[in-house]
């Protein structure tokens, strides 16, 4: 049952990130078109500053997550119910917390946009509109934790996506018809709360205890809060470094060239979070997955072998996005985003993919440190790797402008990735931590030869931007790195344990289609 849950959450979860990216990347492109690439990097500058907000969630939904595994494991309803009615009141709190510093952040705006000629007001407008989206979200989404717990979120998917199609087209029409911003802004509110009604009521649907009003109170809040107290630093590190990059190439407008470079950067980021997204779409379920493995009184010993084969399959999905990116992303920006003056340096884009290399492959590290609730040590290196990011990148930023403020968050994601393998090693599986970094360099030496293979081969077959071209380029980003870890690694365990589940999986889909 659990796999086919994981098999469910992968396909359907694989099926709509690519139809919901599609529909990005076409809004994207009109929105370009209409509103100019200044505008882009103005909305995205917004976006991470409303992303600021979301530390006032303290990680309660990651604690409540790490709560709810044992008694979904269990079917014990009604402490699910009291865990939920727990959630219901702080989200709502948070949620009016979050509109007043909103209101007070609309303040601050000229202190991370400092080009002249910029309206402020006009900018706080929308602002007010975007912070109203993610307001609602404490309202109305705090039911989906419970779906992603229960490893169900596929049922997520399958109404965002719908929502997504919809008011996709209604913002193309308008920006065609009406080259308005603020319909723009509108119309991403009521698509966010579209989608949370209608989840809201499958969740009453499906799981009727959660209306019952006389549930008594979660007896163990005092723990969930403690789980949360800890979370709090890892929610600063990642929003400092998810969401900071462009708030600093911004505010270092006369070094950096603001809100037109942030949108130009902001092409090649919407890339690499369509990769990250198709990846984790696939790969959603293994946290939930593995919680309720633990939960079933697995041990270390048993969860090590499959957390090598987990990051071998990893490994080689990692593999295959940063040489697309590396070697087909620039392509790809030049041919939809407006020619020479939207493609960035080679070295940019090199940074941009060795980060989505690391996040990829350090992903089963990260989901373990979750499921075994291990956020009092985790909160330290957090810490750390926040502080070390956000400094790096402005020192770096005013030497060698835009690289220097990635290249600061290479480093924190390097940190992050070596200080929380040695937590998990310490605290769990005690042993084996020099055999896991083995297999991670062998790994990356024959991704490094084939990043270099790649990059020689298509500069010769593809020289100039193309439709053909890329499609070519693309081929062979999934098929030299599938050629070389059949032929270097075919006698591994990993490699055998990788097979043997493609096959399994292929065989499922094959009963199911008849």
């Amino acid at each position: 049952m659990r796999l086919e849950k994981i098999m469910k959450n992968g396909v359907i979860g694989l099926v709509t990130q690519v139809i919901v990216l599609v529909m990005g990347f076409l809004t994207q492109i009109v929105f370009t078109h209409y509103l100019g690439q200044t505008n882009y990097g103005l909305n995205s500058v917004i976006s991470n500053l409303l992303n600021m907000l979301s530390l006032a969630e303290l990680g309660v939904g990651s604690a409540i997550t790490y709560h709810l595994y044992k008694p979904i494991a269990q079917g014990d309803q009604n402490t699910i119910a009291s865990i939920m009615a727990l959630f219901r009141r702080v989200y709502w709190t948070i949620g009016f917390v979050v509109f007043g510093l909103g209101c007070l952040l609309m303040l601050l705006i000229p202190v991370f946009i400092t080009e002249s000629g910029v309206d402020i007001g006009f900018v706080r407008l929308i602002f007010f509109i975007q912070l109203m989206s993610t307001v609602s979200t404490y309202f109305l989404s705090y039911k989906r934790t419970l779906l992603y717990a229960d490893q169900r979120n596929y049922i997520c998917a399958l109404y965002d996506t719908l929502m997504n199609i919809i008011f996709s087209v209604l913002r193309i029409v308008s920006l065609v018809l009406y080259q308005d911003y603020i319909i723009y802004s509108v119309l991403m509110v009521l698509q966010q709360v579209a989608a949370n009604l209608l989840i809201s009521y499958y969740c009453n649907k499906q799981y009727p205890q959660l209306k019952d009003k006389h549930i008594k109170p979660y007896d163990k809040a005092k723990n969930l809060f403690v789980d949360t107290k800890n979370i709090l630093v890892g929610k600063v590190a990642v929003y400092i470094y998810s969401s900071t990059d462009n708030l600093v190439i911004s505010t270092f407008s006369s070094i950096t060239g603001g809100l037109f470079t942030v949108g130009g950067l902001n092409y090649y980021v919407y890339i690499t979070n369509a990769i990250r997204t198709i990846v984790n779409s696939v790969l959603y379920s293994m946290a939930p997955a593995i919680g309720n493995f633990l939960q079933s009184g697995k041990d270390s010993k048993e969860m090590y072998p499959l957390f090598n084969h987990y990051t071998f399959v990893r490994h080689f999905i990692a593999s295959v996005a940063a040489a697309g990116l590396i070697v087909c992303s620039t392509p790809l920006v030049y041919m939809c985003y407006g020619g020479e003056q939207a493609v960035m340096p080679q070295i940019v884009v090199l940074l941009i993919s060795l980060d989505v290399f690391i996040s990829i492959t350090s992903g089963p590290i990260n989901e373990l440190i979750s499921v075994l609730g291990l956020f009092h040590y985790e909160k330290y290196l957090n810490a750390v790797g926040a502080a070390m990011n956000l400094i790096s990148s402005i020192i770096f930023v005013q030497f060698i402008g835009v690289p220097g403020v990635l290249l600061g968050t290479v480093i924190s994601q390097l940190f992050f990735w070596i200080s929380k393998c040695i937590l998990v090693f310490r605290k769990y599986f005690k042993d084996g931590m020099m055999e896991y970094w083995g297999k991670v360099l062998a790994y990356t030496a024959v991704d490094i030869v084939q990043v270099l293979g790649l990059l020689w081969l298509c500069g010769r077959l593809f020289p100039t931007p193309s439709v053909g071209g890329f499609i070519g380029a693309a081929a062979l980003c999934v098929a030299v790195p599938f050629v070389l870890v059949v032929v270097v690694f075919h006698r591994t365990k990993e490699f055998q344990f990788a097979y043997q589940l493609t096959l399994g999986v292929l065989g499922k889909l094959r009963r199911v289609k008849k």
